[in-house]
């Protein structure tokens, strides 16, 4: 069975069976709604429980990858948490990038379990030849 890992430079994490249930239940609810529906990610980010700081995990997962426009494909929301002037911002991105993202998880998923098949069919005729 394939388990969790974590390596932090390159915000790479590895899901469970389970968790890829759950994440192909989310993504099927997900693509009901309209395009024009928006997704929050801190809310995403939190339920495919990444390790990762929320702010870098936007920018090397989303940003880096996927071309987007803000005002079209998000909207930045800043929130100011006290006097001093600490705050932090959130993202409202329209439905189809959180779909997609979702989908490269679980294909992501499907290959991994396709090359551990093999590396194990590898090893067996390695091992009896």
């Amino acid at each position: 069975m394939i388990t969790k890992s974590y390596m932090r430079k390159s915000c790479y994490y590895v899901y469970t069976c389970d968790e890829i249930v759950r994440i192909e239940k989310l993504l099927s609810k997900l693509e009901e709604y309209p395009f024009d529906t928006k997704c929050n990610m801190r809310a995403l980010h939190k339920f495919l429980q990444i390790k990762y700081y929320f702010a870098n995990w936007m920018k090397e997962r989303i940003f880096n990858k996927y071309k987007l426009t803000e005002g079209v494909d998000y909207i930045v929301k800043r929130t100011k948490l006290n006097k001093v002037g600490n705050s932090f911002v959130d993202y409202d991105m329209n439905i189809g990038i959180p779909i997609a993202l979702l989908k490269d998880i679980i294909k992501k998923h499907q290959n991994r379990q396709k090359i551990d098949k093999i590396s194990k069919l590898k090893i067996k005729l390695n091992y009896n030849g």
